[in-house]
């Protein structure tokens, strides 16, 4: 066999390995429920640990693609939402706050509609998707922007968090030292702005007292350090791979 033909087959045995990595990390099987979201908490509490006190993260959904009139692509979530919830629904937000007293993980997702679900699939219930991401506050997403809006204007918001829980982040938004972290894209000068980056533009046209920063140098760090989970996940995908 010619060497590039051996090479050639390493490649793609090598990438046939990735793919199924991917395919097992993405739904991992064997793995229990209360297994994935310990280990989904533990991957926020190292993000938070490297935050501080001081910062808000927002993480938002990836939005949907249409195709066609009222025909959508077949939808993938945010890779870093993905890796931090295992929630794979648009419509849904991550917010964590390491300087809280209780409350540091909320959790927004869509209301359940038996019209849409119809179409787009079932959505989680709120006890479903703290079940999946050991987060135990979900709150609706309709209520997402008035969160930020409460939060950044150091009122607290019912039935969430409230001013003697984002006590700390409340002091650092007054002093001027708070950071709001988002994954935030690199479009250029003329490239459209992601929904994140729109969503940070109106943030800092309403608000003040923070300093926008980007986590993707965070996240990116975290996950080259595999978890048990995701190790777990490597080891089956070789498995199969050498099994085929």
């Amino acid at each position: 066999m010619k060497a590039s033909t051996v090479g050639w087959c390493r490649r793609l045995g090598w990438c046939r390995t990735l793919g199924l990595a991917l395919l097992v990390v993405a739904w991992p099987g064997g793995v229990r429920a209360d297994e994935l979201s310990d280990d989904l908490s533990t991957r926020r509490a190292r993000l938070m640990e490297r935050l501080g006190p001081d910062a808000m993260l927002v993480v938002l959904s990836a939005p949907t693609r249409t195709y066609s009139l009222d025909v959508d692509y077949e939808y993938r979530q945010d890779s870093n939402l993905y890796y931090l919830t295992g929630l794979t629904q648009d419509d849904t937000a991550l917010v964590l706050m390491p300087g809280n007293a209780t409350r540091r993980e909320l959790l927004f997702v869509k209301d359940r509609n038996a019209s849409d679900e119809h179409w787009s699939g079932r959505s989680l219930s709120h006890a479903e998707a703290t079940a999946r991401t050991g987060i135990h506050t979900v709150l609706s997403y309709a209520r997402f922007e008035s969160f930020l809006g409460a939060i950044l204007s150091r009122v607290g918001l019912e039935h969430s968090v409230d001013a003697a829980d984002a006590a700390h982040f409340f002091t650092a938004l007054s002093e001027g030292r708070a950071r709001l972290a988002l994954v935030l894209d690199k479009p250029g000068l003329r490239g459209p702005l992601s929904p994140t980056q729109e969503l940070m533009r109106r943030l800092r046209e309403r608000y003040a007292g923070f300093q926008p920063i980007d986590v993707t140098p965070f996240l990116t760090d975290l996950r080259l350090v595999k978890t048990p989970v995701e190790q777990k996940s490597l080891v089956r995908a070789t498995d199969i791979s050498g099994e085929a």
